[in-house]
């Protein structure tokens, strides 16, 4: 056989275990979808002082620790907190000072590497 046709196979098979290696390890750097919940009932009035309860998840319903999250107000622009799940992907917050009447609250997840951001709008009631 021609040397010259022996290192052309050679360079083939090494650009097809290259081709095959890259195809099958992109799925791994994929995001993961998460979803935010809110715990309240879901037919509630509240009061400034009551406690607004929500939780981070991801797509496989596992919770996500140490998350930071954004929360804000419609009627309220000025109002806005940044908490972090607990260890059960968890976190709640005082309503203090928000406008009475309908407000949606509005709760972000800005992602990162590994997981997808998301964003929850949740009408409430303060009376």
């Amino acid at each position: 056989m021609n040397k010259n046709v022996i290192i052309a196979i050679i360079i083939v098979v090494i650009i097809a275990v290259v081709g095959a290696f890259v195809l099958t390890h992109q799925g791994s750097s994929e995001k993961i979808n998460t979803k935010i919940n809110c715990l309240n009932d879901e037919n509630a009035t509240f009061k400034n002082g009551d406690q607004l309860q929500f939780e981070l998840k991801d797509g496989n319903g596992s919770a996500l620790a140490g998350q930071q999250l954004n929360i804000s107000y419609s009627k309220d622009k000025n109002q806005s907190y940044t908490v972090v799940t607990d260890s059960n992907g968890k976190y709640s917050l005082i309503l203090d000072n928000v406008t009475a009447g309908d407000n949606v609250v509005i709760v972000k997840y800005a992602g990162n590497d590994k997981y997808h951001d998301y964003e929850l709008q949740k009408t409430i009631t303060i009376v």
